[in-house]
């Protein structure tokens, strides 16, 4: 199931202006962060511009030229990781909304059978866990098991 696949065009247009203004936020956050940190003058901060504004610089020093590009990758692949996360084809569940059946839902279908063999049947005190534990215990003693 994709994500909006059924939305109308204002609807879709929103969400790609989001996506696109919030790509171009985590980039520049993760990139400036990684560039700092790698030169080795992060001060602990939140910095959002430092990619963009070390770009002028570039090819003065090598060591500046490797960590910029080193960052750049770094905040292309978050930003890419991010968004394939978000907008990923999900296929639809393979058995569907499949759940438990309560004992409500058993009776009103009536699918419970009203002669309950087991021996706390004539005290009036069988259950549904009376019922089950009966069950697995004539399945270990079922020809075959190991």
């Amino acid at each position: 199931m994709t994500p909006f696949a059924n939305a109308t065009t204002p609807a879709k247009a929103a969400l790609g202006t989001t996506l696109a203004l919030g790509a171009s936020a985590v980039f520049l956050l993760v990139a400036s962060n990684v560039l700092l940190l790698g030169l080795r003058l992060h001060d602990g901060g939140f910095h959002w511009l430092e990619i963009a504004t070390g770009w002028p610089r570039y090819g003065a020093d090598p060591r500046f030229d490797r960590w910029l590009t080193l960052s750049t990758l770094s905040g292309l692949i978050v930003v890419f990781g991010l968004l394939g996360a978000i907008l990923r084809h999900r296929p639809p569940p393979l058995h569907g909304k499949a759940r438990f059946a309560s004992e409500r839902e058993i009776k009103t279908a009536g699918l419970r059978s009203k002669a309950v063999s087991c021996s706390a049947a004539k005290m009036g005190k069988c259950s549904a866990s009376a019922e089950r534990n009966m069950f697995s215990s004539m399945l270990q003693r079922a020809p075959g098991r190991g």
